[in-house]
């Protein structure tokens, strides 16, 4: 039956008439959000596990991240927040506007949480919502990677909360029209051997391909301490398992819910 069900909402997808009723149901769903955030519902809570934050939703794409795209991924939130321990580091690799960051620090006791975001306009949003909840982030505006330097961010918008941002790996790619900026990349060993962050306990990776080199520049700090590492993979699943493999992990997979269930689970790797 799910089958059938499946077969046919891919012809219905693949139909003449679905670009049209997509567009005007996505036109009457962000004029329904803009009217909600008009009427002064700009903030939202969430309640996962045993974490609660609140979040700002000034914008549709905002509204859509905290009420709509999260959900999804409450399996692999839940997992988190039930692991976290007394006096734990969290490292939130491609933070967005902090709701694993903010959710983290609801339940962390005497550790910290260090979020990365090289995006201007998400940081600023990221600070905020830190703020809305009265918790004490260290927030670094710079693309973990393998190494130190300058390269293109890849948005597909220049407002918060933006849904896909990626660090261009070849200085040649074409140009598609998307939000591009530039930024600066980092390994996070070199900001750990710098003293400018504490070694990981647990981390989270979500950055849209890029999680090779994100772990490469971890190597000497996972090594360290690190006993738990979630990765959202992208078209590179085998490449990043095999990494934590290598590192020394035993790998899980935190299968997606709801309209992501088709997608690839996230990886957890854990010693």
């Amino acid at each position: 039956m799910k089958d059938s069900v499946r077969t046919y909402g891919r012809l219905f997808q693949d139909s003449p008439v679905f670009p049209v009723i997509k567009r005007f149901y996505l036109g009457f769903e962000n004029a329904t959000i803009r009217a909600k955030i008009a009427l002064g519902d700009d903030t939202t809570r969430l309640r996962v596990g045993g974490a609660e934050a609140s979040f700002y939703q000034t914008s549709v794409v905002e509204w859509k991240n905290v009420n709509y795209y999260v959900e999804p991924e409450y399996p692999v939130l839940v997992d988190l927040v039930e692991r976290v321990r007394l006096g734990d580091v969290f490292y939130d690799v491609g933070a967005n506007v902090g709701i694993y960051s903010c959710l983290v620090a609801d339940v962390l006791e005497e550790g910290s949480v260090v979020a990365f975001e090289p995006h201007r306009p998400t940081v600023e949003r990221l600070v905020d919502n830190a703020r809305l909840n009265g918790v004490d982030l260290t927030v670094v505006e710079r693309a973990l990677s393998n190494r130190s330097k300058r390269a293109r961010l890849i948005a597909d918008s220049d407002k918060p909360g933006m849904q896909y941002g990626t660090v261009a790996t070849d200085a040649s790619d074409p140009d598609t029209g998307e939000t591009r900026r530039v930024v600066e990349t980092v390994s996070g060993d070199e900001l750990v051997r710098n003293g400018d962050v504490p070694p990981p306990d647990i981390i989270k990776i979500d950055v849209e391909g890029t999680a090779p080199a994100v772990l490469e520049g971890l190597e000497e700090s996972i090594a360290e301490s690190c006993r738990l590492v979630y990765v959202e993979p992208h078209d590179n699943m085998d490449v990043v398992r095999d990494r934590l493999r290598g590192y020394g992990f035993s790998i899980e997979e935190i299968p997606l819910a709801r309209f992501r269930e088709h997608e690839p689970p996230t990886l957890l790797g854990r010693k």
